[in-house]
């Protein structure tokens, strides 16, 4: 959505970070494939990895 801050996180493609007040939510976005295994309908959709503190970021970032 357009009023997510949703960025690529540098240096570790294909993850995603997306700022939600003072929490950090660590994604990608899941892959055709991914999605019709799920069998679901929708055109595009993520992979929620990990939702951390601001503070702790860069602590969750370096463990993917």
């Amino acid at each position: 959505p357009p009023n997510l801050d949703i960025r690529s996180l540098e240096g570790r493609p294909p993850w995603l970070r997306a700022r939600v007040g003072e929490l950090r939510i660590i994604c990608r976005r899941l892959t055709s494939a991914e999605l019709t295994a799920r069998q679901v309908t929708v055109a595009q959709g993520y992979l929620i990895v990990r939702i951390v503190p601001r503070r702790e970021l860069e602590r969750a970032v370096s463990e993917l």
